[in-house]
């Protein structure tokens, strides 16, 4: 490799306009094609496909009940319920008078409207036949008998002569036995676990009242979750300022989707801006040429670019995670950088610098794209974006840091500060490898962590529940928590789709997922549920119904009922004519009717029910019914109701516990691959199985002293930091590829001084990356937190295995006589 780099530099050098042409055209080319690279934002595409997720698609659709956001008014003064319900018509007003141009709502459920009463009635008594049971036929015998439709009959009197202008005065002519009591549905009056005042729902204390807003965006629709929770945000704080009554807060999946993207860019600015800060002081400290920032940036832009348009033309689209997670490898490329341009620093000539740096360089991101590699095999879109991106910008970097860096080195103004650098090279070149006491450490800390590590009771737990690696502000924890104690008595609900090709089918899909609720229900592991199957009949149902209503009202039940309603309203002073529009109704012939066309549900309320999914063949009803169960048996509930025929749950948390399980299990393919391709490269480059067992053992026990101090501290794995655990591989191979180097070369008289230029560009590399880590750790978001954790523990252990365990074992190898004289005689 190094006399590939110093021919082209040769060539360059002689031709500067060729080196110019071929750079910039290079990357203008990149930079074109790197643009047009799409960007997929929903996580849940790019994980592997389970067993269980198979049919459970429409999870991860647009599924209005499970991107619901619930805005709640907690009683925190002395008010009335009734002002509560004020209240909440205000900040309702306020949170829909904003959207109405960006159509992000596409409804609000916050009341019972007039509107909707009316309508339903007079549904009711144009279809009433059709949704009447057979259980309702001996209530219409209690109502029409004589002492019970005298009782009735008066108080229609009393109605009709108070309020004739009234809804239920319209009423009392189509029924005036009342018959409307007994034919209401079995309507779950708990169904939402509230009650009703002032046609507001609220809490069974009257403590909170509720809205329930349905947006028209999908909780992974980031840019439009963004805004809209922007939008109730700015009227929450409006009301909260306004009013000490009551106190606004809100929560759902659309919420934590915006909170979460809200918290991670702004944590990512000040975590960059405070650690690029403190890297470009040093570095111009250090460095001293003004020219050194461009030279450690142009490289990173240059990978990355090149990086980017590779994956427009392998894929056309990348992971937008899977392109913040590559991030942090841009750190291992620029410690190649750093080690071509530290040299530099020493020696002042280019062509020395590409002999004694080409070879570790090329090697050390060959092993790095190996442990890369191997996320190709995975079965996540995630991982396989993560490997491409970060093995092709190691590649560009290197090339650029060794083909075109050399080029813009001046010879004759090359300065660094030697006072900064006397003192590095003065902390290198203590010599840990010869403290027994560290050593020891070293080596009881690596046993004390394999034991952890390798024990199924102590090693460290990996958490598949992406829920538990987001971020929730204290205004969505109060939310969240007064939805559950106060809504739902303490327990967690859980919305269960039964699915159909068409309304019948859904519905007695429904009614066998209910059949299979009560079972469970009966073993103590569902608390209560409700649900629409019982008041949505199917048009079997109906003629079923109706057939029953014709079989009761017979011509002599018919006359007997006139006769009893003539001689009540002759009682109570009325005309028996009034009532004619009832026995027209009784009289008349029905039809069944799907009571879903009709437009006869509000979609504010529909919606919380049913819904229809696509169009044409491809449509399907979904109905829903809410379960609610103690959190420790909620996935065992989920995994007995989806085993049932076209079930699923609204919850695509549920459905990623396994795929992201999946990637965990694909890691640890990963590890044996990744591990078996550096060891081969190691072996091939060194030609001594020792020697690529020791340039292997930073990144063998960096990764069980990681594993076992995250056990120590109880912190646990997630798809986020384990995917990051790569990254301490990379660096891993690459400070022991380097310090095996200048060990062998100190060894052979070639340079002594080698390991010590080795270990000065290992220090800047190692203080950038532990500068960007560590500034994770005064992130908010617990991901971005852990990630910072985790790295910093690997950075940690693998700067101290390289530093003293390493040349610990290197010297001692160096007394075994045959080992001496085969690294002697190696060229």
């Amino acid at each position: 490799m190094q006399k590939l780099f110093v021919s082209i530099y040769k060539v360059f050098n002689r031709r500067p306009a060729l080196m110019w042409i071929t750079m910039l055209t290079s990357f203008a080319l990149f930079a074109v094609f790197a643009s047009q690279l799409q960007y997929e934002e929903d996580l849940t595409k790019l994980l592997p496909s389970t067993e269980k997720s198979q049919n459970s698609q429409l999870a991860f659709g647009q599924l209005s009940i499970k991107d619901k956001i619930f805005i709640q008014i907690e009683r925190t003064g002395d008010c009335t319920p009734e002002e509560m319900a004020a209240m909440m018509d205000e900040l309702v007003d306020s949170v829909l008078a904003p959207d109405s141009c960006s159509h992000l709502i596409r409804n609000m459920l916050y009341r019972i409207e007039d509107d909707w009463m009316v309508n339903g009635l007079d549904y009711a008594l144009e279809h009433f036949p059709s949704v009447v049971g057979n259980e309702v036929y001996v209530k219409f015998d209690s109502l029409l008998s004589s002492a019970v439709l005298e009782e009735t009959m008066s108080s229609n009197a009393t109605t009709l002569e108070d309020d004739p202008e009234s809804n239920l005065s319209a009423v009392i002519p189509y029924d005036p036995a009342n018959l409307r009591e007994a034919m209401m549905p079995s309507f779950d009056r708990d169904m939402l676990n509230t009650r009703m005042i002032e046609r507001h729902f609220f809490s069974k204390d009257s403590s909170v009242v509720i809205a329930y807003l349905t947006p028209s965006v999908g909780s992974f629709d980031s840019k439009g979750c963004a805004k809209l929770v922007k939008h109730i945000k700015k009227s929450v704080d409006n009301f909260n300022n306004k009013y000490t009554e009551g106190q606004a807060v809100f929560h759902g999946s659309t919420v934590l989707s915006a909170g979460n993207s809200n918290r991670i860019k702004k944590d990512t600015i000040i975590t960059l801006l405070m650690s690029l800060t403190i890297i470009m002081i040093v570095i111009v400290l250090c460095y001293r040429n003004k020219s050194t920032i461009g030279m450690i940036v142009m490289p990173l832009l240059y990978g990355t670019a090149f990086a980017m348009a590779c994956m427009y033309f392998i894929k056309g689209r990348m992971s937008v995670m899977a392109l913040g997670l590559a991030a942090p490898i841009l750190g291992i490329a620029m410690s190649y950088v750093l080690h071509v341009l530290t040299h530099y620093k020493y020696v002042s000539n280019p062509i020395t610098v590409l002999r004694e740096q080409a070879t570790p360089v090329c090697l050390s991101c060959l092993t790095t794209i190996g442990a890369f590699a191997g996320l190709l095999f995975t079965t996540s879109e995630l991982l396989k974006d993560f490997g491409i991106f970060a093995s092709i910008a190691l590649v560009g970097t290197t090339f650029f840091a060794l083909a075109y860096m050399p080029q813009f080195f001046n010879m004759e103004h090359n300065m660094h500060n030697r006072k900064a650098f006397a003192l590095l090279e003065k902390i290198n070149n203590y010599e840990l490898d010869r403290n027994k006491w560290f050593v020891g450490a070293l080596v009881l800390l690596s046993v004390v962590c394999i034991v952890i590590s390798v024990n199924p009771k102590t090693k460290v737990h990996f958490d598949n529940n992406l829920q538990n690696i987001g971020y929730r502000s204290d205004m969505v924890l109060r939310s969240e928590y007064l939805y559950k104690e106060r809504i739902n008595h303490g327990y967690m609900s859980k919305f269960y789709a039964a699915e159909g090709r068409d309304f019948d089918e859904a519905v007695t899909n429904s009614r066998r997922l209910v059949e299979k609720i009560e079972s469970l229900k009966g073993e103590g592991l569902v608390k209560n549920y409700s649900g629409a199957a019982s008041m949505l009949p199917t048009i079997e149902q109906q003629q079923l119904n109706i057939d029953c209503w014709k079989k009761y009202w017979t011509s002599e039940k018919v006359a007997q009922t006139r006769q009893e309603v003539v001689k009540a309203a002759k009682h109570n002073n009325l005309e028996s004519d009034i009532f004619e529009p009832f026995f027209t109704l009784v009289e008349a012939d029905y039809e069944a009717d799907p009571i879903i066309e009709s437009g006869v549900i509000p979609d504010e309320l529909l919606c919380n029910f049913v819904e229809k999914m696509g169009d044409g063949d491809d449509s399907k009803y979904l109905i829903f019914t809410s379960v609610m169960t103690n959190d420790e048996d909620a996935y065992r509930v989920a995994d007995s109701l989806t085993s049932q025929p076209a079930v699923i749950v609204a919850d695509p948390f549920y459905y990623t516990g396994d795929m992201v399980e999946v990637v965990h299990k694909d890691f640890n393919i990963i590890l044996l691959i990744s591990s078996f391709f550096v060891i081969i490269v190691l072996l091939i480059s060194y030609r001594s199985i020792i020697m690529a067992l020791l340039a292997f053992m930073p990144m063998f026990l960096s990764w069980y002293i990681v594993q076992g101090i995250m056990s120590i501290f109880n912190v646990d794995f997630n798809l986020i930091n384990i995917v990051l655990s790569s990254f301490i591989f990379g660096v891993g191979v690459d400070y022991s590829i380097f310090i095996s180097n200048g060990l062998i070369a100190a060894e052979k008289g070639h340079n002594k001084n080698l390991l010590t230029h080795h270990k000065t560009a290992i220090t800047f590399s190692a203080f950038i990356l532990i500068v960007v880590l560590g500034s994770m750790l005064f992130a908010v978001h617990p991901t971005l937190k852990s990630v910072g954790l985790c790295a910093l523990i690997g950075m940690g252990s693998t700067i101290s295995i390289s530093y003293c365990l390493q040349p610990f074992v290197f010297r001692q190898l160096m007394k075994v006589p045959l080992f001496r004289k085969n690294m002697l005689k190696r060229k």
